[in-house]
């Protein structure tokens, strides 16, 4: 049987092209985050919040089927017991605030991203990786000099403020923290950090990148080794299972005779 860890149709693939356009796309809405907050503040709330019980539901899935899957076959039922939890962190998040539910989701949002984005190649990862320094440094060293305010630091340091009220519970939620970063504090809450979820994603893809790498390569050289890829392909004529073929036997070649492999 033919595997193919790369691309599958739950994946989309990141080109070389969609690396490039990242630091413009970045810039973009980074300033209108700067410059249209107070206007889109309801809209954010409401598309990340349904964007993230997609993506909590995703992330706890495989946890909920280890604990009930002796006590539950339906895989229906599963799913919505996925979809309730991931249902009410995202409203522990919105009425209560917190640093912990905005870190849940937040973790979630780019685990599902992960799961679901592969890069082309790991030059497209190595283009983004310099692109995308470039652009931390411009916005957070010579965005204050063209802007009058550090565009960087502004935008995360905004928050959702009251972004619920309830007169019946006579419930005031604090201000929740704006999504697209986690935020790290010390251990008296004197200190406050916070890490973008980009900086995490970014080298996430590199991560998976080779992860997937050496998963295929091991299959293709184990296969190799059996004679299962042959044989397949002395029976079948299959193109696909001859090119599996010289991929493993390309496993044998010194790694500097095959490093373009990674990159092309």
């Amino acid at each position: 049987m033919v595997r193919d860890h790369t691309v599958t149709p739950e994946t989309a693939e990141i080109t070389l092209s969609a690396a490039l356009f990242y630091p413009v796309i970045a810039s973009v809405v980074l300033l209108s985050m700067y410059y249209l907050y107070s206007y889109v503040q309801s809209f954010l709330i409401l598309y990340i919040s349904i964007s993230a019980v997609f993506c909590i539901a995703q992330v706890v899935e495989p946890v909920i089927v280890s604990l009930l899957s002796p006590y539950v076959s339906q895989k229906r039922f599963i799913t919505f017991i996925s979809i309730f939890v991931s249902f009410l962190i995202v409203v522990c998040w919105i009425i209560r605030g917190g640093s912990l539910f905005n870190n849940i989701i937040g973790i979630c949002i780019t685990i599902s991203a992960l799961s679901l984005m592969r890069a082309q190649s790991l030059k497209v990862i190595v283009v983004a990786f310099c692109l995308l320094f470039f652009y931390d440094i411009f916005w957070v060293f010579f965005s204050e000099s063209l802007f009058g305010k550090n565009v960087m630091v502004t935008v995360a340091q905004q928050n959702f403020t009251e972004p619920v009220k309830t007169s019946i519970l006579h419930v005031l939620s604090p201000s929740v923290h704006q999504q697209g970063k986690l935020v790290l504090s010390t251990l008296g809450g004197q200190n406050v950090f916070y890490l973008g979820l980009g900086d995490i994603f970014i080298p996430g893809l590199l991560f998976v990148f080779f992860f997937i790498y050496q998963k295929e390569n091991t299959f293709v050289l184990n296969d190799v080794e059996s004679g299962s890829l042959a044989e397949m392909s002395d029976r079948t004529g299959d193109e696909e299972s001859k090119k599996l073929i010289d991929q493993g036997l390309n496993l044998y070649m010194p790694p500097s005779s095959r490093s373009w492999s990674l990159v092309m």
